[in-house]
Order: C-alpha cells, then sequence, then structure tokens
C-alpha cells in the first residue's frame, strides 16, 4: 500500500497546504485511517446523506492556501456580477445580443430562455441570488471555470454535513489548525433571501420538487439550519395575486420563495406544465411584486454551457474588466469551423449537454458524454446546438484515501457564492473527485479547508437585518399532518408490539386447552382491532396464533402491522425532514432499519417475533422520549401528541369492546371459558392501576370504568380525551384556525358522554352471581349486550368525528369556520 508521505512527494505543487495536512497525518497509520474513515462512513449512513451506493466521504481533506482562496473568491464574485447584468439584460433590452457580443442563438436557442419571461420586471437586483461554478486547477497551478451553477445549484448542504461529520470522527486533524468555518452560511444566506423583499418580517420558504430523492441537495437540512419550512407546490397557492402557504392556522402570506424546482414546473398557466401541478397564478404575483423568487425564473440561460466559450466577452461588456479566472476551452458544435475543431480532437475533448435537461440528458450516458459514435453522429448532425466539446486532462490530482491506501485522483472543486449588498463566498466547497477510468464521473466528495490568516474572522451577519415584528408563523398543513400520522403510527406500532409481546410471552404450545380458550379472546380482539378479519372471525382457538402474530409484525400488506407502521413512519419524517430534528430522525431511521433486515429473514420463529415487539417498544419509547427532549412546543408537537392520543383511544375503545363483548358471551354458557381480564390489563399497559385503583380482581364493570373513564390511566379513552382538549386549547392558544375551538368543544361533550356512562348499571351484578338461573343470565346478557354496543358505537361516532375534524380545520381547510381572519399575515379559507 503507497504511504501518504510517499503519495505527497507526488504532489508537490500544494508543498505548504498539502505538507500542513500530512503533519497532522503522519503519526496515524494506515491502518488507523482505514478505521476513522469506517467510522466516517458509518456516520454518513446513519445521517442518511447520500443516495444508495454512492462512493463515500474522504476521510482526507483538500486544504487550500488564504492567498489562493482570496484569488478564488474575486474571480467568482467578478463571473456571477457579470453573469447577473447578462441575465437581466436578455430578459429586457437585449443589448449584448443587439450589439452582437455574442451569437445570438446560444442564448435564443436554449430551452432554458423563457420567453414568458422576457420583459418581465426585475424584482431583485441580482436575478441570480445564489449560484455555485466547478473550478478546476491545470497543471501550470491556474484555477479556471469548468460549469456555471446558476437555476438550481446544489451541494452546499453536503459541504456543511461533510464538515460536521469529518470533526466528529476525526477531531485530531482539527487541532491547531485554523480552518475558516462554513456553519455560517445558511444564517447568511438567510438574511440575503430576506433583504430581496420590501416586507418588515418577510416570510421565506424553501420550494422543493417533491419527487426529488437525491441526497446530495439535502434541502431539508438546509431549510432546517435556517429556520424556513419546506414546501411542495401543493402546499401553496395563489389568491388576489399574492401567494399563501396552507398552516394549520389557515393561509399565511409568503414573500420570498427559495426555488428548487425547475422554472417551467412552477406555474401550470404560463408554462403548460402539469409536472406536479405547480402554482397556477405565481407568475402574476411575481409581475405585482408581491413575491420573490431567487433564484428568478429563467436563470438557467446562465449554466448554458455553450457560453463559457464567451465568459471572458461577457465580462468585459458588463464589468469593463479583464476576467480574474479564466475558462476552462470549451467549443460549441452548432459552429462548423469548432465542430470540425473538435471531431479532429476527440481523443482530446469531452463532449458534454449545454443542459442538464431530459430532453437533451437522453443522448448522454451517466457520465454525460456522447453514448456511442452511431449515436454522437446522429445527435452531432441534427442538434449540435444542444453539445459543446471541452478540453479534458486538464485537472490536477489530490490525495485521496481509497480501500485502504492513499492514491491520486483528479477532482474538481464547487465554489458556493451568495450575491448581495456583500458578496459572500463560502470559504471552502465541494470538492468532488473522479473515480472511474473515464475521469470524468466526478461523484465522491471531500471536505474542502481554507486556511485562514491569523485574525481572518468569517462574518455572520452581512446583510442588516430588520428586526421582526415576531408575528406567529405557523407549521404548513402538511408538516402537521405527517406529524399527526407519524404519532399515529408511532402509538399504533408500540400497541402492536406491546400486545404482541403480552399474548405471545406464554407459550401458546404448552398451554391447557382451558388457558388456551381464555386467551384466544384477546388474540381475536388484537385480530379485530388492527384488522386481520380471518383471524378475527375464528370462534376456536387455532394450533398456534403464530400466523396471525406474523403478520402484525412484519406483513408489509397490513395497515397495523410493526412493519407498516414504521414504513409509514419514516415516509412521513422524510417528508418534513426540515422540521425533525436529527437526533429524532435516528431514532427513527435506526429502528426502521432494524426491523426491516429482520423482515427479510421469513419466515420468523416465536423468539424472533418476541425480539422485534421488544426492540419496537423500546424504539418508541425512546422516540416519544427524544421527541419531548428535542422538539419546540409548538403546533408540531402538539399535532404528534394529538395523533398519539387519537390512535390510542381508537386501540382501547376497539380492544374492550371485543373482549366484554365475548366475556357477556360466555357469562351463561359453563362451557365456555370466560376471558383473562387480568391479561386484558397487561394487553392495555393498565394493571397496575387497576390494582391500585380497585385493590381486587378483574371484574368486568370495574375493568370497564377504568378504561373508559379513568383520567389517570394513560390507556383510558378518558385520559386520551383530556390530553386532546390541552393539546386542541395550545393549538388555539398559538393562532390557530377559529374553528378549533368547535373541535374543543366536540372534546368537551365526548367526555361529558364518557363520564355519564355508569358501569354498574351497564353491568348487573346478576350477571356475575353462579346462583342466578341461566335463563335470567341469558336475558341480561342479551340486554347488555345491545346497550354496550349503542355505548361503544357512540364512542367510535364521536372519536372518528374528532379524526374528521382535526384534518377538516388543520389539514384540508374545508371548514367553513376558518373563514374568518384572525392575524394580519393569516388569511383562512377553504380548499382549492
Amino acid at each position: 500500500m503507497k504511504s501518504f508521505q510517499e503519495s505527497e512527494a507526488m504532489a508537490g505543487e500544494e508543498a505548504a497546504p498539502e505538507n500542513l495536512l500530512q503533519q497532522k497525518l503522519s503519526r496515524f497509520s494506515l491502518n488507523d485511517l482505514a478505521e476513522r474513515q469506517r467510522r466516517l462512513d458509518l456516520a454518513v449512513e446513519e445521517a442518511q446523506i447520500k443516495p444508495p451506493g454512492a462512493f463515500p466521504l474522504d476521510i482526507l481533506p483538500r486544504l487550500i492556501s488564504s492567498d489562493e482562496w482570496e484569488v478564488i473568491s474575486r474571480g467568482v464574485i467578478q463571473r456571477m456580477k457579470a453573469f447577473n447584468l447578462f441575465i437581466s439584460d436578455v430578459y429586457s433590452r437585449q443589448t449584448i445580443l443587439k450589439n452582437r457580443a455574442i451569437p445570438h442563438n446560444i442564448v435564443l436557442e436554449d430551452p432554458s430562455f423563457l420567453r414568458e419571461a422576457v420583459g418581465m420586471p426585475i424584482l431583485q437586483e441580482y436575478p441570480v441570488t445564489y449560484a455555485a461554478f466547478d473550478l478546476l486547477k491545470d497543471e501550470e497551478g491556474r484555477w479556471q471555470v469548468l460549469e456555471n451553477h446558476m437555476a438550481l445549484p446544489h451541494g452546499v448542504s453536503h459541504v456543511m454535513m461533510n464538515r460536521r461529520l469529518l470533526r466528529q470522527v476525526f477531531p485530531e486533524i482539527f487541532e491547531e489548525t485554523d480552518v475558516m468555518p462554513v456553519a455560517a452560511f445558511s444564517t447568511i444566506m438567510l438574511e440575503t433571501l430576506r433583504s430581496l423583499s420590501k416586507e418588515q418580517d418577510p416570510f421565506v420558504v424553501l420550494l422543493r420538487d417533491p419527487q426529488d430523492d437525491d441526497a446530495l441537495t439535502l434541502p431539508g437540512f438546509l431549510s432546517r439550519r435556517m429556520g424556513i419550512p419546506t414546501v411542495s407546490p401543493s402546499d401553496l397557492l395563489v389568491r388576489e395575486s399574492h401567494l399563501y402557504l396552507k398552516t394549520v392556522a389557515g393561509l399565511q402570506k409568503v414573500d420570498v420563495i427559495y426555488r428548487r424546482i425547475r422554472s417551467t414546473w412552477i406555474d401550470p398557466v404560463a408554462f403548460g406544465s402539469t409536472q406536479f401541478g405547480g402554482i397556477a397564478g405565481l407568475m402574476s404575483c411575481i409581475r405585482r411584486g408581491s413575491v420573490v423568487v431567487a433564484n428568478a425564473l429563467g436563470t438557467g440561460v446562465g449554466d448554458n454551457k455553450g457560453l463559457l466559450r464567451y465568459s471572458d466577452t461577457i465580462i468585459r461588456y458588463y464589468l469593463h474588466a479583464d476576467p480574474i479566472l479564466s475558462t476552462v476551452p470549451t467549443y460549441n458544435c452548432h459552429d462548423v469551423d469548432q465542430l470540425e475543431h473538435s471531431l479532429r480532437m476527440k481523443d482530446k475533448v469531452n463532449f458534454h449537454p449545454i443542459q442538464t435537461l431530459p430532453s437533451i440528458q437522453s443522448y448522454f450516458d451517466y457520465t454525460l458524454s456522447l453514448r456511442a459514435p452511431e449515436t454522437a453522429e446522429e445527435l452531432l448532425e441534427s442538434h449540435s446546438q444542444f453539445v459543446v466539446a471541452q478540453k479534458k486532462g486538464l485537472e490536477t490530482k489530490t490525495p485521496s484515501f481509497h480501500q485502504g491506501e492513499v492514491v491520486e485522483r483528479p477532482f474538481r472543486l464547487r465554489v458556493f457564492v451568495l450575491m448581495g449588498e456583500h458578496p459572500f463566498v463560502l470559504p471552502g466547497g465541494l470538492a468532488l473527485q473522479a473515480f472511474d477510468s473515464t475521469g470524468q464521473n466526478f461523484s465522491s466528495p471531500k471536505d474542502t479547508w481554507v486556511i485562514a490568516k491569523p485574525g481572518t474572522r468569517v462574518p455572520r451577519n452581512l446583510t442588516n437585518p430588520r428586526p421582526p415584528r415576531q408575528l406567529h408563523k405557523s407549521i404548513s398543513s402538511k408538516t402537521g399532518e405527517a406529524l399527526y400520522w407519524m404519532g399515529r403510527y408511532a402509538e399504533r406500532a408500540e400497541n402492536t408490539g406491546r400486545m404482541l409481546h403480552v399474548l405471545g410471552g406464554a407459550n401458546w404450545e404448552e398451554m391447557q386447552p382451558s388457558s388456551q380458550s381464555m386467551h384466544w379472546p384477546l388474540w381475536r380482539a388484537v385480530a379485530a382491532a388492527t384488522g386481520q378479519k380471518q383471524f378475527a372471525a375464528l370462534e376456536k382457538p387455532p394450533v398456534t396464533p403464530h400466523l396471525l402474530a406474523e403478520a402484525l409484525t412484519i406483513d408489509p400488506s397490513s395497515p397495523a402491522s410493526i412493519l407498516s407502521c414504521l414504513h409509514s413512519i419514516h415516509r412521513n419524517t422524510e417528508v418534513i425532514r426540515e422540521y425533525i430534528v436529527l437526533e429524532v430522525w435516528e431514532v427513527i431511521s435506526q429502528c426502521h432499519s432494524r426491523v426491516n433486515k429482520m423482515a427479510v429473514k421469513r419466515p420468523t420463529n416465536r423468539s424472533q417475533i418476541q425480539e422485534i415487539c421488544h426492540m419496537v417498544v423500546e424504539s418508541t419509547a425512546l422516540l416519544h422520549g427524544t421527541f419531548d427532549r428535542t422538539m419546540p412546543r409548538d403546533e408540531g408537537w402538539d399535532f404528534f401528541k394529538i395523533g398519539s392520543l387519537i390512535e390510542r383511544g381508537f386501540c382501547t375503545m376497539s380492544i374492550l369492546h371485543h373482549v366484554l363483548s365475548h366475556a357477556i358471551e360466555t357469562v351463561a354458557d359453563p362451557s365456555e371459558e370466560n376471558p383473562d381480564l387480568t391479561a386484558l390489563l397487561r394487553l392495555l399497559g393498565s394493571l397496575d392501576a387497576y390494582r391500585r385503583d380497585f385493590q381486587s380482581r378483574a371484574y368486568i364493570d370495574r375493568v370497564a370504568q377504568l378504561l373508559w373513564q379513568s383520567r389517570e390511566t394513560p390507556s383510558s379513552v378518558s385520559f386520551c380525551c383530556e390530553g386532546l382538549i390541552q393539546h386542541v386549547r395550545s393549538l388555539i392558544q398559538n393562532g390557530g384556525a377559529s374553528a378549533a375551538q368547535v373541535l374543543s368543544e366536540k372534546m368537551e361533550n365526548t367526555q361529558k358522554l364518557l363520564a355519564d356512562i355508569k358501569c354498574s348499571t351497564l353491568f348487573p351484578r346478576i350477571l356475575m352471581d353462579t346462583d342466578a338461573p341461566s335463563e335470567i343470565k341469558q336475558d341480561e346478557g342479551r340486554l347488555l349486550q345491545k346497550r354496550l354496543l349503542r355505548t361503544h358505537s357512540s364512542l367510535m361516532e364521536e372519536w372518528d368525528a374528532l379524526h374528521a375534524g382535526i384534518e377538516d380545520v388543520f389539514f384540508h381547510h374545508q371548514s367553513r369556520d376558518a373563514l374568518s381572519l384572525a392575524q394580519p399575515q393569516l388569511l383562512f379559507s377553504t380548499k382549492s
């Protein structure tokens, strides 16, 4: 294996920074580095910041000196200023085209050039607020620009996460090194976005593509760092030329959009696209100035690789200055002379699409090189305007730790820029290394350090923020609904796991038939409550309940199985990653992963099912504890708790009804065994509470009283109802919809209905009297069955109405009571 020192001797041009890294790593053996790399890979996997199968984050950082970084910073700021002026020009006066400074077809034939945006007033000084540039360092040590990223630049979240993870697993290499920090970028970016609006306290959202699963973009991570919601087009709507976010309190006006979605997908009225539905009427809001989009629509024209050949011309045209950073030699294949030159040098150039659009990328393979010679000839003949050729072999190499040794790899550096009153360049960037033989697929990331000069500080605020008015900003309806269902599915998984753990604790095969008959009603009740109708219909105990237990643990088609619940929790959590803190995500992700792996090993035995149940009970308890410890006490916390309480109430009522019904049926039939009511209490986690309250064996009326009416027993319906009242009142106090008051009143009515149940009357003692004639018991049993069914139906109807009301008022906005105004920035309306 090659040592780190041997590798450094091959990279002499980076003497000062790399020698510093060599000094730090010289005391570590290759085995030590391999162990650190393993820990780093594990941390990346747990954080889920890369797609499956992607190459790991490199343990060896890339170092850049402060003098070298100063040149890079000035160069990318200069380029961003020039291209901002260029984009503003081509969508307004188009002087650069009229003066023939660059070929007009490069702009006008670009699929990213939006004719619908021509003449639209520029609502901010800089159409491109946030951009990235890919740089290469040639063999002579000069940095050159390879690509512009001005429409949807991505990767900055990965930079911040890379730094965080590397510092966690390898803190020694940070010791005694003054590395410029990257954590302030999110704060500066938020202030930059806020400065785009004329509002005193602008409301900013991150608009993402709902089908974008690219973990490298990490939109949730960045929005969480900025404290803004991540939304999809379906979460927004236009009313009277203003844009609103659907929140749990109604509609909240949006002032600034940080866009992570293609321009042509954003408004189906303006662009005719049906992708994700879009936001009908958004272009009207932009034209009127009621909302600002960053980056502005149509800025993708700046990403056109055909413009790279004319970058120097653009800089000189608008800034009257020579470029600080040169551009990688690029040839436009639409030009006959340049095409012939590229074909003569085809072994020394790479062919690339001018834009990363699906219609163009279909001609290219995963490396963004032409697929095959015949495809290349066809494309260059029919669509040469969509192809450029760039000179290859310019990249210098950097040490990389791969498969236990230090190797040299070509790399490129992605630099991130914020353009505002005070331009800011993220000190560092995303170094991407090539990992295949072509040297073109740059997907292996590396942290990049900028070594600070003594006394250098990164400003944490550059834009003179306006003091906010401290108006309450509610969470989006999507976030509230996801948290509500997270709470429900977590409670459902915990209920299923706990009940199966209790029922499966005894060895069914070793039970006497009488014991099986006492326990089977409990199994049937669990089956009925969890939708397992085929098992609930079995009146006689089966040879073994293992198939039912397996269906309730690892059957993905069963909505109440542990595996299905964990799938649902995971999906809902992914929707709101920007809201969920990392500790909560880790608990959910780890439990989901462990059960998934165990489910693959079907069929399972009894001990494996018990292990899954025990693990899920522990994990859901950890989830609730972590959620309570780390999440703010806002509407999101209330909805998580509301979902949990709603689900618990449903479970208790359903289990209690099925067991009590069977108990009544068997009272007058001496051949039938009564269900074990003590085991019922254990199923619902209420045995100790029963013993404290009644200090007796389990009687049917007392069990019903405890599980219906006790306000101190967590599994009782009354306890759940009391908790729901408290959380809905909290939502009202936090600015919730006025219709929530109706919900609060309905819950109070439900609580009154529970309190009015007379268990001593409902379950007369004559049923328990062994000397009573069987005819009287049968008559009383039939009457009691009707009363029990009526009571259960009333409670279930009330509970269903509570669930429907919560969805109606907070998530779907269909209640007429939600049409009133509550706050200056909140407008309540029905669902479109």
